[in-house]
């Protein structure tokens, strides 16, 4: 026990902490300590928990009985430490404000690491009174705060589920089954005009901004809404149905009012917009998309025969398509339609836009890779980014965010299929072409708008299919037309399986040097088994990252046969930036900080989420 901590604190303090969990295995720092507290925090009842006597928690540890931890990182029990402990309960919104303590020196990274729920980290030889105090108060001050946002932050990420938002309008739970609601399809107007005059980034953009700024009147009128993305330029809305029709047009009246003092600017350039609305009324229990949407569309083109913001609620009489439709039925008889002025036209802009990704000529698809080319098509693909850490920092800088891209389509019952499954099912080159542009082009729009923050880093794949693809070249081109002055390129990595590269090198390779000098683009080797070839392919090639799994990295680690240094050494001296997958544990953790590595992922490090950014702001959504 350090001698500065067992003199008594100077100044008594009541934070409103009532029960302090000390979780060490070292009982002669826990004996001191607990008196010490009990000065401090004279109001708080502190409890000990000797993982050597009693084990490590398991899952029935009643966690909420506490509001601060103070938990040690070497426990002295198998295969388990406080970094374990911490990030099995990283999904328990009840577990305490922690703070770790350790007497090592190595672990010191990983902790900074992975702070997944520790409020600050202290080491017990350099232990003060005054330090430990501070982030005792410190760390349940944020830890109340914290719990306060998660709250919206939850209730948020419910309104903008895709999956969540399909089930509410098919098959709502017991709790909103009686409730009657409404569906409005809320469409931009003449959006091959503005995709053509701004371009394809920037259309899409003001597809989410109409989206945030609809979904803020709603949940301002506490009108319980969901929302979600449908088709190339509108999204759906579902939102509690008012006490009468009367009420029902006052507030969409409402709503276009709202939107027609909404411009959206990027930058220097002002893109003016004007919507149509459709609604359908939602019977109570919900009914099938694939009915209520076309009614939703039908009600649209109603609405777009009139100039400016306008809105038309469905009654019934119109002729409405048999399908669901990216783009709207023909309009029905005008009806009971209210309109706002038209926008002014818009101002010129730089350079054309690119079209939305479509598949090259290929053999035809099979019945299931055209399931998942119509979720792409109707917007019900989702992207979901896995937490990639950064295992060191330069000149004391934390590098930016890093996430990897993934994808998942959701199904018009609500059910989800996932990247693996998808991607299983795909065999098509057209098909995973198209698949690689969608992903880079939602990449490239989340990056512009800003919504993740300026600096994170986004990886995601590119399949072989693409490198082979003559077109990526110019696609790219126009669909960084007007926007590239961001750079966005510079934020993103592309990831490639060494195969692919190799079996495409001579293109892959104009293909990267063309994308890295105009763009700013980064690249990424990623290798399996045969990592021993990654020193050779990386050679001349504009690589700045490789992603290998444990079971490569262990190849790269071996020392040569002719006792040469292994080769990860090598890659290090070229300055490529060693990421490590399948990270598992915290005993895996440290063993890839010792390899050398530098980023790490994998489920200890953290799931795929959903939605990056502290969705407090509705600001900061994207509309997928």
């Amino acid at each position: 026990m350090p001698e500065q901590l067992a003199s008594e604190p100077s100044t008594p303090a009541e934070p409103g902490i009532r029960r302090i969990l000390i979780l060490d295995d070292d009982g002669d720092f826990r004996a001191p300590l607990r008196p010490w507290l009990s000065k401090m925090f004279a109001a708080a009842e502190l409890e000990e928990y000797d993982p050597v006597a009693r084990g490590a928690p398991d899952e029935s540890f009643d966690w909420s009985r506490y509001d601060v931890l103070i938990l040690d990182y070497h426990l002295r029990v198998e295969n388990v430490t406080g970094l374990d402990i911490l990030q099995a309960n990283r999904k328990n919104r009840l577990f305490p404000a922690a703070i770790m303590l350790t007497g090592a020196g190595n672990e010191e990274v990983a902790v900074r690491a992975v702070r997944a729920g520790v409020y600050d980290y202290l080491r017990k030889e350099k232990l003060e009174k005054e330090r430990l105090r501070d982030a005792i108060l410190a760390a349940f001050g944020q830890h109340l705060e914290a719990q306060e946002r998660q709250k919206d932050i939850t209730q948020q990420s419910l309104a903008f589920n895709k999956a969540i938002f399909y089930r509410q309008l098919e098959r709502p739970g017991a709790a909103d089954a009686a409730r009657e609601r409404v569906l409005l399809l809320i469409q931009l107007d003449d959006a091959e005009g503005m995709e053509a005059h701004f371009g394809v980034i920037l259309r899409d953009n003001v597809v989410r901004h109409v989206a945030r700024k609809s979904f803020e009147v709603f949940q301002m009128g506490n009108c319980h809404p969901y929302i979600t993305r449908l088709g190339e330029a509108a999204v759906a809305l579902l939102v509690d149905r008012p006490a009468s029709r009367k009420t029902l047009d006052f507030n969409l009246n409402g709503l276009c009012n709202y939107l027609s003092g909404q411009s959206y600017r990027f930058e220097d350039r002002k893109v003016p917009f004007t919507v149509s609305i459709g609604a359908v009324e939602v019977p109570a229990g919900g009914a099938a998309a694939a009915e209520l949407i076309p009614m939703a569309l039908s009600a649209v083109a109603t609405a777009a025969a009139t100039e400016g913001n306008s809105f038309h609620v469905w009654t019934g009489g119109e002729p409405a398509p048999a399908a669901p439709a990216a783009e709207p039925a023909p309009a029905g008889p005008p009806a009971e339609t209210n309109a706002q002025p038209a926008a002014p036209a818009a101002a010129p802009a730089p350079a054309p836009a690119a079209a939305a990704p479509k598949p090259a000529a290929d053999a035809p698809l099979s019945a299931e890779e055209e399931e998942i080319k119509a979720a792409f098509d109707e917007k019900r693909a989702v992207q979901w980014f896995r937490p990639v850490i950064a295992l060191f920092n330069t000149g004391g800088v934390e590098e930016p965010p890093l996430y990897r891209v993934t994808v998942q389509v959701v199904q018009r019952d609500g059910s989800e299929r996932s990247e693996p499954e998808i991607y299983a099912a795909v065999k098509s080159p057209a098909l995973r072409q198209f698949m690689d542009r969608w992903l880079l082009r939602e990449t490239i729009g989340r990056v512009v708008a800003g919504s993740a923050g300026r600096d994170a880093m986004f990886l995601l794949p590119l399949s072989g299919a693409s490198l082979a693809d003559p077109g990526l070249f110019n696609w790219l081109r126009t669909t960084l037309a007007g926007v590239d002055r961001r750079r966005p390129g510079q934020q993103i990595i592309l990831e490639l399986l060494l195969d692919d590269f190799v079996a495409e090198q001579r293109k892959a390779g104009a293909l990267l040097q063309y994308l890295s000098k105009s763009h700013g683009f980064r690249f990424a080797l990623r290798a399996g088994a045969e990592a021993g070839r990654i020193a050779g392919v990386v050679a001349g090639a504009p690589f700045s990252f490789v992603r290998l799994g444990r079971e490569a990295l262990a190849v790269l680690e071996r020392p040569a046969a002719d006792g040469q240094p292994p080769a990860i050494e090598a890659l290090r001296g070229q300055g490529l930036r060693i990421v490590v997958d399948d990270v598992e544990d915290a005993t895996t953790l440290t063993g890839i900080i010792a390899a050398g590595a530098h980023y790490a992922m994998g489920d200890f490090i953290g799931e795929p989420v959903q939605h990056l950014e502290d969705p407090t702001n509705v600001e900061s959504f994207d509309i997928s």
